[in-house]
């Protein structure tokens, strides 16, 4: 996939709000945009952020070359975690995303294959009911949170994260040795 850059946008209302919104997450966005280019990385933002073009769903950063098939990556922060033990995963992130890598802000930096993290928000138990009948139950937690209004995600603890997730330092010294 190529990075494409969006035409000059006139500020509306609409765009501003989509803006500060996106801000929320720009703190781990610089940091790890930071750490990456600080290990000799080519990387960037995606030119949508802050826009009310549908293509800032597609990632948050990438690294590579922007005209070379980069590494598409989703960076999210759950401020809460840290209280909870649990972060929160947005279905609406997961289904529309085209990064192939999720990073996930807690106490640390948990790097995701987005198709794992899918595959989790999917699963289901088959439960027996007491009159001998079936029923499916979500395996991990679904619910509503993040900073939107009807926001649908999926709750995951620290083992959870532990065992599907690998640790950004680790994932970082990839890069590097790949390049």
């Amino acid at each position: 996939m190529q990075v494409r850059h969006p035409a000059q946008l006139t500020l509306t209302f609409t765009n501003k709000f989509l803006f500060d919104r996106d801000q929320r997450g720009a703190p781990l966005e610089i940091l790890i945009a930071s750490h990456l280019h600080n290990l000799g990385l080519p990387v960037g933002y995606n030119p949508a952020s802050g826009t009310d073009d549908p293509s800032r769903e597609d990632y948050d950063l990438y690294v590579g070359q922007p005209d070379n098939s980069p590494l598409l990556v989703e960076t999210k922060m759950d401020w809460q975690s840290g209280i909870t033990g649990r972060i929160f995963v947005e279905e609406k992130t997961l289904r529309n995303t085209k990064a192939s890598k999720f990073i996930v802000g807690r106490l640390l930096l948990d790097v995701f294959d987005t198709k794992t993290l899918i595959a989790l928000y999917d699963a289901k138990d088959r439960i027996r009911n007491l009159d001998g009948g079936y029923f499916e139950q979500y395996v991990y937690k679904h619910t509503t949170g993040g900073d939107q209004a009807n926001n649908m995600g999926m709750l995951l603890d620290w083992k959870v994260c532990k065992e599907h997730s690998t640790p950004f330092w680790r994932v970082a010294k990839e890069l590097t040795q790949q390049q």
